[in-house]
């Protein structure tokens, strides 16, 4: 990924995204020809193509807007990144790969749209308080954060 000069020191060159679906979630051809199966899948892809397509970068706290909900099921319409969640070893956000390089992971959370306003005012930290007791398995109709 194109990333800053300015964090070159970070590593941040390479990401892998992920996204929890619950183990009811319909995964097979059929079901994903149904938007409402298939949403999280999409925003997986259309995440990861942003870098290549707008020659830039992802990283934690950074969102994205749909500006429409991503199904007929859910109001969901946003994401941000974030650190992965539940993770119970050291060091298990990055993997540092043979030659040096390291690889980042970053868990996709949907967001709705005051959810992703209020992210925008404040950052990834403070959204992340907000959301504290809150699962971070896709939920098409989960609670809201901010209301």
């Amino acid at each position: 990924m194109n990333v800053p000069e300015e964090l070159a020191e970070y590593k941040l060159e390479r990401a892998e995204l992920a996204i929890a679906l619950p183990p009811d979630w319909k995964l097979d051809a059929e079901s994903l020809k149904e938007e409402r199966w298939y949403w999280p899948i999409g925003l997986l892809k259309v995440l990861a193509r942003l870098p290549i397509s707008g020659d830039t970068w992802l990283g934690f706290g950074h969102t994205m807007d749909k500006q429409s909900p991503f199904a007929e099921n859910t109001a969901l319409c946003g994401a941000v990144l974030v650190g992965p969640q539940d993770v119970v070893w050291e060091g298990g956000e990055v993997c540092t790969l043979p030659g040096g390089e390291e690889v980042n992971f970053y868990q996709v959370i949907p967001l709705y749209r005051n959810e992703l306003q209020y992210k925008l005012e404040h950052d990834a930290d403070a959204l992340l308080e907000k959301m504290a007791g809150i699962r971070f398995v896709v939920d098409p109709t989960r609670r809201n954060a901010i209301t």
